[in-house]
């Protein structure tokens, strides 16, 4: 298991932008991200939940979703945006943004390409989710809070 520490201490000094580029790479499957780094997924489960506070599987579907509200802003249509983010199928991709971030990718989009007041309308409507507002009592989901409200808020920009 000597082989597995070192690994894991090396995994531990990556940046969250490194484990975006691996988990694209892995397909966004974590026992693919774990055959990656060489480590067992076991292992990748307890790197993530100290790094990140999650699962590999939800830290992955969170990204895909950021990832899909950039392709949304950029223009592109969700029949397209979800295969390219490893999605089964549009509908798969509204169900998995919905429940990230509380609003469907539909609104999303006439909230971005509808200018920066509804962008901000959008935004809103995130931050108001009420699953959200009952997470915002913690404090490492208040950072994530943050966090979001900060990157959506770059979208309009």
């Amino acid at each position: 298991m000597a082989n597995g520490s070192l690994n894991g201490d090396f995994l531990l000094r990556l940046k969250a932008a490194d484990w975006a580029k691996l988990a694209a790479a892995a397909g966004w499957q974590p026992e693919a991200l774990a055959s990656l780094c060489s480590v067992k997924l076991r292992l990748l489960e307890r790197l993530f939940k100290r790094q990140f506070g999650k699962a590999p599987h939800a830290w992955m579907r969170k990204l895909r979703c950021r990832r899909a509200a950039a392709l949304i802003a950029e223009g592109w249509d969700l029949k397209n945006a979800g295969p390219a983010l490893g999605f089964a199928s549009a509908a798969h991709l509204c169900h998995e943004f919905k429940k990230a971030f509380g609003v469907s990718p539909k609104r999303f989009a006439r909230g971005v390409r509808g200018g920066v007041e509804n962008h901000l309308r959008a935004v809103m409507t995130i931050l108001s989710n009420p699953l959200v507002l009952k997470c915002a009592g913690k404090c490492s989901r208040l950072a994530g809070i943050w966090n979001e409200k900060h990157w959506l808020g770059s979208l309009a920009g």
